[in-house]
């Protein structure tokens, strides 16, 4: 099981979580905060903060905006595409990348919504993306995962808004 990020006993409750997490022969933990779920792994992967990340996020507009790193990553945490990019390289797969915006350059000759956007015409004040038949701003989501009060994109591969009401629909990853 690979987890994100979140602290599935904060999301769950501490019994209804472990019995989730126990159900799996390996537990992988990708996050910035040691938490009850991180102590749970066999293995953390420490990810570093916001503050510690160069990149790029789509806010609930829709407007792309950069984000610099205000301090180093602390310890052995690196940016979640840097973690991405060494588990890939081990299974196979070497993607190349060197910064935060090779992978965003990337994305954006993939990815028809963010076409034509570069971190140069990103620049200070944010871009929006190019998105037809869909309205911002997302307004939220109901229990079964369902936006209301706006539409939002699936785009491409980079992004699923999901609601897990069963845990037990998570998925496994095999890495023995």
């Amino acid at each position: 099981l690979y987890i994100c990020e979140q602290d599935l006993t904060k999301k769950l409750g501490d019994t209804r979580a472990r019995e989730f997490v126990g159900q799996f022969e390996y537990v992988i933990y990708q996050g910035s905060n040691e938490n009850e779920t991180s102590l749970m792994a066999n293995l953390v992967l420490p990810a570093a903060t916001y503050a510690e990340v160069t990149g790029t996020f789509t806010n609930f507009e829709g407007r792309v905006q950069k984000v610099n790193a205000g301090i180093e990553p602390l310890g052995d945490a690196m940016p979640a595409w840097q973690i991405v990019c060494k588990l890939a390289k081990v299974a196979g797969f070497d993607y190349g990348y060197e910064s935060a915006e090779e992978v965003f350059a990337d994305l954006a000759q993939t990815v028809t919504e963010f076409e034509g956007l570069s971190y140069e015409k990103i620049g200070d004040q944010g871009a929006k993306l190019a998105v037809k038949g869909f309205d911002f701003p997302l307004l939220g989501l109901s229990a079964e995962g369902v936006p209301y009060g706006a539409s939002f994109p699936v785009i491409g591969d980079f992004l699923r808004l999901t609601y897990i009401e069963n845990p037990g629909m998570a998925f496994g990853i095999d890495v023995g």
